[in-house]
């Protein structure tokens, strides 16, 4: 069994001769304590670790990005703005999550403007000039899985990023109309860049960031997710029934209470993976859950 046969069967809930083997990877701190305990050679070999997946080199977030720039050098850490315009302080040896101080929306104005001059779904530099030998190369390639989306495009993982974390959880209350317009425009923008996507390649995964939990539980509210969120979970499944891409996951924390909202109302699996056609299709859930 190919790695590729693998993770789609696990991702659509069929036998398989065993579990994929697969992690982000260590912290660079964790890879040099390693190695200072004696790791030889590249980590991923050594603990067997599967190749990565075959990522559609598409820019599915600002065009032009943000300049990723230094702006405050201080003893231990670092302030710093990232590509999507967020400023944080991280730590110069990377020992920790940064402390966000600020993020690009913080009004409707601010919206409006990078949506106008930064979110152009019809953007040509979007795609490499050497898209056609990339697609090939990977529709070549039958061993690994092919991913379009992943870290940082979601429905409500992009909007996090946008606004950050509390200012996005309070907007749903005080401004709904501007969470309506930001969620919706950016569900269809992606759309839109993935049929692109599609007319070239073979595409086995749409991936939906969706970091909305915590160990203890959810972010944000099932009535929520229901009034704001499904529908654009629906378009994008009916994106991937439109070209019969075999498997939608999201990825969150511990979100037992939503259980029921995202598979049932939504067609999503809420901790892995969906099968296309909207088939209840669930691993790793709690045993609480039907």
């Amino acid at each position: 069994m190919t790695l590729r046969e693998r993770h789609l069967k696990q991702k659509t809930c069929q036998p398989l001769d065993r579990l994929p083997w697969k992690t982000n990877g260590p912290w660079e701190e964790t890879l040099k304590r390693w190695q200072t305990e004696g790791l030889e050679g590249d980590w991923a070999e050594v603990l067997g670790v599967e190749p990565e997946f075959n990522q559609a080199p598409v820019n599915l977030g600002f065009s032009p990005w943000f300049d990723d720039r230094l702006i405050e050098d201080r003893q231990e850490t670092q302030i710093r703005q990232d590509k999507w315009g967020m400023i944080f302080e991280t730590r110069k040896d990377g020992c920790s999550m940064p402390r966000w101080i600020e993020h690009p929306v913080k009004c409707r104005a601010d919206w409006e403007r990078l949506r106008d001059e930064r979110l152009n779904p019809d953007d040509p530099t979007r795609f490499p000039e050497d898209w056609d030998d990339i697609t090939s190369r990977i529709n070549s390639d039958d061993r690994r899985v092919t991913i379009l989306g992943a870290y940082e495009y979601g429905v409500f993982g992009t909007a996090r990023t946008l606004l950050g974390t509390e200012e996005v959880l309070v907007a749903f209350y005080d401004d709904p109309d501007l969470m309506r317009e930001i969620l919706d425009y950016m569900t269809d923008f992606s759309i839109a860049i993935f049929e692109k996507v599609v007319v070239k390649l073979n595409v086995d995964v749409v991936h939906i960031w969706e970091d909305m939990a915590g160990k203890n539980g959810s972010l944000i509210s099932p009535n929520l997710i229901r009034e704001f969120m499904l529908p654009n979970y629906r378009k994008v499944k009916q994106f991937v029934d439109r070209h019969n891409i075999p498997a939608l996951p999201r990825r969150f924390g511990w979100q037992s209470q939503r259980i029921g909202t995202s598979v049932s109302r939504g067609g999503c699996e809420p901790l892995s993976s969906v099968r296309s056609g909207g088939r209840k299709r669930c691993s790793g859930l709690p045993p609480q859950v039907p």
